[in-house]
């Protein structure tokens, strides 16, 4: 979940916090002024006992008072949450703007590499991370996935330091490239041989992926081609920018498409705009 979602879903929380208290206190200054007009006196003009006695043993004008306060207190939740609400719309409206901004940018790559690798773009996908520490390590939190279909569906993987092209654009700042090319297809071609395709897997093409993981990336992509979004200091990590080509049916790749230096460019092109657009929020 991205930074953007986190705090809207925190938000959410709050204006149902807030709606309770309001419910509530709504309620409590009904009810005072209600009490409020139990006689606890006798009637003046007939000098009858009142009709019913204070109730908690709390006075007719004791009552009136607690329902000026808990009036007082509704008024001042009222505005709160109006307060709130305006707030949340805005930062709503930013976010989705930012959202809108950094999908342009995207597609514009998509469309670039389509054009460089003759793959019809609506079989391209690209993602933007945004980058977030954690502790001594980092995270990277989804904030834009685009594809022009859901296939192939989210891996569900953290992108964590090292993990995949995604991880290691991250930790070393630099572009990373993983070609799984010949391994995708034999993966999909000689599911029964998993295992044993996997064992020969080395570590330095691994990325950090358990076997499980490997299998997972390597039967729905070709490759994967990720870039750091730095700041303009061109220090500060925001966070990264993927595009992969996916395995299937309609592509049969015999050899990487991604990793070359003008598919590096098109990326880190895309990734600099993204950064602006990133930094405006």
């Amino acid at each position: 979940m991205n930074k953007g979602q986190t705090e809207l879903k925190i938000g959410k929380r709050l204006a149902i916090g807030l709606k309770v208290l309001t419910t509530i206190a709504a309620f409590l200054s009904a009810a005072t002024l209600g009490l409020s007009k139990l006689p606890d006196k006798p009637d003046p003009a007939t000098g009858q006992p009142p009709s019913a006695s204070p109730f908690l043993g709390v006075a007719q004008a004791d009552w009136l008072y607690w329902s000026v306060v808990v009036g007082i207190a509704l008024a001042a939740l009222v505005l709160v949450d109006a307060a709130w609400t305006l707030v949340k719309e805005r930062r709503q409206t930013r976010f989705e703007a930012v959202r809108e901004n950094v999908s342009f940018f995207l597609l514009g790559a998509l469309k670039f590499i389509s054009d460089k690798t003759g793959i019809n773009i609506i079989y391209l996908g690209g993602s933007v991370f945004e980058y977030k520490k954690k502790g001594k390590s980092f995270r990277l939190e989804s904030l834009v996935r685009y594809r022009f279909d859901a296939y192939p569906s989210p891996s569900g993987i953290e992108w964590t330091s090292g993990k995949g092209a995604i991880g290691a654009a991250a930790a070393t700042r630099e572009a990373a490239h993983c070609d799984w090319v010949e391994l995708s297809t034999q993966l999909n071609s000689s599911p029964d041989s998993r295992a044993k395709l996997l064992t020969a897997v080395p570590d330095s093409e691994r990325y950090g992926f358990t076997d499980d993981e490997l299998a997972r990336m390597g039967k729905r992509y070709y490759e994967s081609l990720a870039v750091p979004i730095l700041a303009d200091d061109g220090e500060k990590l925001l966070g990264v920018l993927a595009i992969d080509i996916p395995n299937r049916n309609e592509l049969d790749l015999t050899t990487s498409l991604l990793g070359d230096k003008q598919s590096e460019q098109i990326a880190t092109g895309a990734a600099a705009f993204v950064a602006k657009a990133l930094g405006s929020r």
